[in-house]
C-alpha cells in the first residue's frame, strides 16, 4: 500500500499542473487511494485526496470520519475535505466533532482541543454559522501569536462572513503584523489586511517597511507601498531609507524603485550622491551599470502632452540646478522653446508643437555632443539623459505630419 502511494507521489512530482487534481487519476487509481482510508495507514492517502482534491472520496470519507483509529487532527483534516467536497453531512459533523473535543479522555495527549474547536469554528464560519466564533477566540487569546498561519488564513474569512467580528478579526491581524516572531506571518497578515483595506493600511505598511527586522518582509512591501499609495511622503521616504537600509538587497531594490518607478532627477542624483557610500560591491556594481544605461522610465499612459511638457519644464529646472547643464541665457532659452511648444499645443496645433519640441531635443543633444564650443553652454551626460529623452517621450505622443 505504501509503496504504491510513493510510487504514485513519485509519478505525479513529473507530471505539469495544468494537468492537475483528480483529472490525472484513473477511476482506478481513485478507487485504490480512497480504499487506504480503511487502512492503519491511511495519512498518505489523506495527503493524496488533499493535495490532488480527489473528490471520489468523498463517500468514503463521510462513511470512516468516526472510526476510532482517527486521531483527532486526522479528523479535522478530513472535515476539512468534506468542506471542500460540498459534503451535506459537513455542518453536522463539525458540530458532533467540536462535542467530542469536550469529552476527552483523561491520557489524551493529542493536538490541542482548543485548537481543533477554532479550526472547526472556522469551517462552520464558512458554512455561514457563527454560533462558534467564541470558540475560535478564545484559542487566538490562548495561543499568543503562535499557531500563526492557520489562524492568519481564517482572520479574513470571519472578517468577511461574520462582519459582528470584522473588528476584532482585523484588529488580530494587525497584532501578528506588530508582534509575531515568525517572519512570513507578520508579512502574511499584512497580505490579508491590505486586500481587504488596502489604503487604510498604508501607515502600518510604512511602519514595516521602516522597521520590519526581517529584509524580506521590508522588500516585499515596498512594492505593495507603491502600487498602493504613491505618494510624495512615501516618495521621500524611499530616499531617506537608502542611506539608512542596513541590508544589500533592499538598498539594490530601493535604488531600482528609485531610478524605474519614479525616475526624476532628483532621484537620479539621490542615487548618484548614495553610490560612493555603498559598501556591498555587487550592489554598486549593478547600480553603476543601470546608470551607464539609464533612461528615464516611460510616463503614465494617463498623463496628457500638456502634463509632459510640464513635466520636462520642471526637470530643466532640475537639471540646471544640479549644473548638469550649464549657462543661465541657455536654460532660459530652452525653456521658451518648450514653453512655446505648450502653447502651440493648447491651441490646438499639435504639428507646431512637435517642431518645438523637437527644436528643443536637437538643442540639448547638439550642445552636449559638441565638446569643442567655448562658449559658456554644456549639457553634461545626467542632463542630457533627463532632457534629451523626456522630450522624445513627447514627440512620441505627437502626430508627425
Amino acid at each position: 500500500m505504501k509503496l504504491f502511494l510513493y510510487h504514485l507521489i513519485f509519478m505525479l512530482i513529473f507530471i505539469p499542473s495544468v494537468f492537475s487534481q483528480d483529472s490525472l487519476f484513473t477511476q482506478e487509481e481513485k478507487e485504490k487511494i480512497t480504499s487506504y482510508l480503511d487502512s492503519i495507514d491511511y495519512r498518505g492517502a489523506i495527503n493524496t485526496i488533499t493535495e490532488y482534491k480527489i473528490s471520489y472520496a468523498r463517500e468514503k470519507i463521510e462513511e470512516v470520519f468516526w472510526n476510532s483509529k482517527f486521531k483527532k487532527l486526522d479528523q479535522l483534516n478530513l472535515l476539512e475535505l468534506l468542506y471542500e467536497f460540498n459534503s451535506s453531512f459537513t455542518h453536522s459533523f463539525a458540530m458532533s466533532f467540536i462535542d467530542s473535543l469536550n469529552n476527552l479522555p483523561s491520557d489524551y495527549s493529542g493536538t490541542l482541543p482548543s485548537y481543533l474547536q477554532a479550526m472547526t469554528a472556522g469551517i462552520l464560519v464558512k458554512l455561514g454559522d457563527n454560533s462558534k466564533v467564541d470558540l475560535f477566540f478564545n484559542f487566538v487569546d490562548e495561543d499568543s501569536l503562535n499557531s500563526t498561519f492557520a489562524i492568519i488564513g481564517l482572520l479574513p474569512v470571519i472578517i468577511e462572513k461574520a462582519p459582528e467580528y470584522e473588528e476584532r478579526a482585523k484588529n488580530e491581524l494587525v497584532r501578528y503584523v506588530k508582534f509575531s516572531d515568525n517572519n512570513g506571518a507578520r508579512y502574511s497578515a499584512l497580505v490579508k489586511l491590505y486586500r481587504k483595506y488596502k489604503a487604510e493600511m498604508y501607515p502600518l505598511m510604512l511602519e514595516v517597511f521602516s522597521e520590519d527586522d526581517d529584509a524580506t518582509n521590508r522588500s516585499l512591501v515596498l512594492d505593495t507601498l507603491i502600487a498602493c499609495c504613491k505618494t510624495k511622503e512615501l516618495h521621500s521616504l524611499i530616499k531617506e531609507r537608502l542611506f539608512k537600509e542596513p541590508n544589500y538587497y533592499v538598498r539594490y531594490r530601493i535604488i531600482g524603485k528609485l531610478l524605474g518607478v519614479y525616475g526624476t532627477a532628483e532621484d537620479f542624483k539621490t542615487v548618484l550622491d548614495y553610490l560612493p557610500d555603498e559598501p556591498d560591491p555587487k550592489v554598486k556594481e549593478f547600480t553603476l551599470n543601470k546608470i551607464e544605461f539609464y533612461a528615464p522610465p516611460n510616463p503614465d499612459s494617463n498623463l496628457t502632452v500638456e502634463n509632459l511638457i510640464v513635466y520636462t519644464l520642471e526637470q530643466s529646472d532640475s537639471v540646471y540646478s544640479y549644473n548638469w547643464l550649464g549657462d543661465l541665457t541657455f536654460s532660459n532659452d530652452l525653456k521658451n522653446i518648450i514653453t512655446t511648444a505648450k502653447i502651440n499645443l493648447l491651441a490646438g496645433d499639435s504639428l507646431a508643437c512637435r517642431v518645438q519640441v523637437k527644436e528643443f531635443q536637437d538643442l540639448v543633444d547638439n550642445v552636449y555632443k559638441d565638446s569643442l564650443n567655448t562658449d559658456p553652454r554644456f549639457v553634461t551626460i545626467e542632463g542630457w539623459k533627463f532632457l534629451y529623452w523626456n522630450a522624445q517621450y513627447i514627440l512620441d505622443r505627437l502626430p508627425e505630419y
